[in-house]
């Protein structure tokens, strides 16, 4: 399916109701982004005021959605040693990017650089370790309950039987994904729709 320009890919964010937001830009809210001129869009990403003025830019969308972070820094337990009197290993170390509607976002790095550590924090998915930084959604600070109300994650792993066909791979996960109380008919249904899309 092509995206129009008026639907927003974001990576982790889309189509966000200001009620479920409780803050930040929107058109329904009155709130309004200030002008985006070149000072703020030639201002750090991680910038508050930027990511405002990149949500005014798309303001055409219904309910922009933008995802920002600065200074990202991630910590786990590791082994004391003399090197390290603290025992903590570093996995991420102030990190800062953004992501806007109508725009696709790629992480990339060598294998063991952290980038699923960094969208398992963008996605309020890691509760254990030390975190420092911001994560803010449209210029506010990431609200937990409101965040996981309109995101999805997506996991980078499927089990995937390579004996089946794409039909049957895409039954086989609506039958597991889906509650007891849909159909088979449904599901079928479901799927068939997916397939002409």
């Amino acid at each position: 399916m092509a995206a129009s320009p008026t639907t927003p890919y974001t990576i982790l964010v889309a189509d966000v109701s200001p009620a479920l937001l409780e803050s930040g830009y929107s058109r329904e809210s009155g709130k309004t982004a200030p002008n985006a001129n070149s000072d703020y869009l030639n201002s750090a990403p991680n910038n508050s005021l930027h990511c405002r003025a990149v949500a005014a830019k798309y303001e055409d969308i219904t309910n922009p959605c933008v995802l920002s972070w600065s200074n990202l820094s991630y910590a786990v337990k590791g082994d004391k040693t003399p090197k390290n009197p603290e025992g903590k290993k570093t996995i991420l170390d102030k990190v800062s990017g953004r992501c806007a509607p109508g725009e696709l976002t790629a992480i990339m790095g060598p294998s063991g650089s952290g980038k699923t550590t960094l969208v398992d924090l963008l996605a309020d998915r890691i509760s254990s370790g030390d975190v420092s930084g911001a994560i803010e959604l449209n210029g506010e600070p990431r609200v937990t309950k409101t965040f996981r109300a309109v995101t999805s994650y997506v996991a980078q792993e499927d089990s995937l039987l390579g004996s089946f066909t794409v039909l049957e791979t895409m039954r086989m996960a609506a039958k597991l994904s889906l509650p007891n109380s849909v159909s088979s008919a449904e599901i079928e249904a479901r799927v068939d729709a997916v397939v002409d899309e």
